[in-house]
């Protein structure tokens, strides 16, 4: 008699309540879960990454020919006519960036005279005229700044390189 109530205890108490198995599945799917974000994060987080690396190159790249250009031009006005402000828009499978570049003379005024471009008014607030501007007349300072072409908060920013461009004595 004995052992048949030491038998019904036991299978009383096998196996799991409802409410614990609910308890269980609730905690792994909020781990499930937590983990997935993880991994839409990490990938925009790349995403983003890769996109400025490419912008950021193409900024160093810019700030290199212009540099090369005033350090091998035969005049002032080839200069000139070579290092002005631009701006480029995204190409499709290549940077997606906006990137503008603006080239400023020591008097803060942008290159080439005339052009339709404006420095944005945070830059020309530091940059413009009167303000912060290259140290001599043979001197270009030169702004790149890189929009991502989605300004998605949490992926991007506006990135600004900003350079000086010194130019040869004589010609």
């Amino acid at each position: 008699m004995q052992s048949k109530t030491v038998r019904s205890m036991q299978s009383a108490q096998e196996g799991f309540s409802i409410l614990e198995v609910v308890i269980a599945a609730s905690l792994m799917t909020a781990g499930f879960l937590g983990v997935a974000q993880l991994f839409i994060s990490t990938t925009l987080l790349n995403t983003f990454s890769t996109s400025t690396s490419q912008s950021l190159a193409q900024a160093e790249r810019q700030l290199e020919i212009f540099r090369l250009t005033a350090a091998t031009a035969a005049s002032q006005t080839a200069v000139d006519n070579a290092v002005k402000s631009s701006i480029t828009e995204p190409v499709a499978g290549a940077v997606d960036s906006l990137v503008a570049v603006y080239v400023l003379d020591n008097n803060g005024n942008l290159l080439p005279s005339g052009t339709s471009i404006t420095l944005p008014s945070d830059l020309a607030a530091v940059y413009g005229p009167n303000k912060t501007h290259a140290p001599s007349a043979r001197t270009r300072l030169a702004i790149v700044r890189l929009t991502p072409k989605s300004l998605d908060p949490k992926v991007s920013q506006v990135v600004t390189l900003v350079s000086t461009i010194e130019m040869k004595e004589t010609y």
